[in-house]
């Protein structure tokens, strides 16, 4: 199946496209980003978590951090990153072998 616009005609002058046939399923396209922003609070929660984890355990890894808490590695990456901003915690060493020390 094939869908043809007009040439001058975008996603964007639409808004929204939505269009179905026969035997598939229905398809929505859009111009508009989906965002999905998460409440303040879990990420106090989980910057929370990761100080405990770091008092636990010193030596964690980032990745280790990121299996124990279900998060994705870059999500652990950002909240260390912001705790260190805010002088919560700070990197002992080298990245391997190093260790997490909480200041606050």
């Amino acid at each position: 199946m094939s869908l043809n616009l007009n040439s001058n005609m975008t996603v964007a002058d639409c808004g929204q496209l939505s269009f179905s046939a026969k035997n598939t399923k229905k398809v929505l396209i859009s111009d508009q980003k989906a965002t999905r922003k998460r409440p303040e609070n879990s990420l106090q929660e989980q910057e929370d978590a990761i100080v405990e984890l770091i008092l636990v355990n010193p030596y964690i890894s980032r990745k280790e951090i990121a299996r124990q808490l279900d998060m994705h590695d870059s999500s652990v990456k950002r909240r260390l990153a912001s705790l260190q901003d805010r002088n919560v915690i700070r990197r002992v060493g080298a990245a391997k072998g190093g260790y997490w020390q909480v200041i606050k």
